[in-house]
């Protein structure tokens, strides 16, 4: 698409955010509808100075992602009440100056796992307390799931659990076989180096699905040993596209493209 002076800019804020795929599949959607906006990454060091920015330079909106999911709740001027019960925002829209937050990650996380399964009943176990599985684990309640939050920061992990009235069980290596149908991996454990898991493959019997939340090129370690127990098994891309679906939308105003969204961030992996 041509970029003319009434072009708007989207942006991610994260640090680090130097391999995001989100500006390519935002950017795809955008050229396939027509949209007159494009979609940046920037690696801020204080969020507080980056929204400043984008309210001073009418960006339209912002993806949020770690570290930030918390603290830029504080520079906002208005919370949507699903992302203020969550304690963190993912999607900030600016309409006329006005910058207001949301929660899009518990969309997207719920959306890839209902694909392949029910939730209503199943024990899920969260592995994290960050943003990201704070979003997790209140979607997966809203869906009637049991969740049972595993973080190896007790302090944290027994926040999240209180703050949301999941059940706390401790580090993810006490994770014990038949304990749970359904693990989320919400830390940043595997993107890196996939061959690194927070729990054990002798662990994971009884177990029928495991969505690992990092978009990587490969599966991660955790994938693997479950699909070797012939559990279904979900990647970060699809969460991440469907959770993108929505600031799209908010965005743009416009219906998302999603199989052309999905299809550029893995040309681009």
């Amino acid at each position: 698409m041509k970029i003319v002076a009434t072009t708007r800019l989207c942006a991610s804020l994260a640090n680090p955010n130097k391999k995001t795929t989100a500006p390519i599949m935002h950017n795809a959607g955008f050229d396939a509808v027509g949209a007159n906006l494009r979609y940046v990454a920037f690696q801020p060091d204080h969020i507080g100075k980056a929204i400043d920015a984008i309210k001073s330079l009418d960006f339209a909106g912002v993806s949020v992602s770690k570290p930030f999911k918390q603290e830029v709740i504080q520079y906002l001027d208005d919370i949507d009440e699903i992302a203020e019960r969550i304690g963190a925002v993912n999607v900030v829209h600016n309409v006329n100056g006005c910058l207001k937050g949301y929660n899009s990650d518990w969309i997207g996380a719920v959306g890839a796992l209902e694909e392949v399964t029910t939730l209503s009943g199943k024990s899920v176990a969260v592995l994290g307390a960050g943003g990201a599985a704070r979003a997790v684990a209140f979607g997966l309640m809203e869906r009637g799931a049991k969740v049972k939050i595993y973080n190896r920061s007790t302090e944290n992990g027994e926040k999240l659990a209180s703050d949301l009235g999941a059940e706390w069980c401790g580090a993810p290596a006490d994770f014990s076989p038949y304990s749970s149908e359904i693990i989320v991996n919400a830390t940043p454990v595997g993107r890196q180096d996939s061959t690194l898991s927070l729990i054990d493959a002798s662990s994971l019997n009884g177990v029928e699905v495991v969505m690992d939340i990092n978009v990587q090129k490969t599966k991660s370690q955790l994938r693997l040993d479950a699909e070797k127990l012939g559990a279904t098994t979900i990647g970060g891309v699809r969460m991440l596209v469907l959770q993108g679906v929505f600031a799209f939308e908010l965005f743009s105003g416009m219906k998302a493209p999603v199989d052309v969204m999905q299809a550029a961030v893995l040309a681009e992996m």
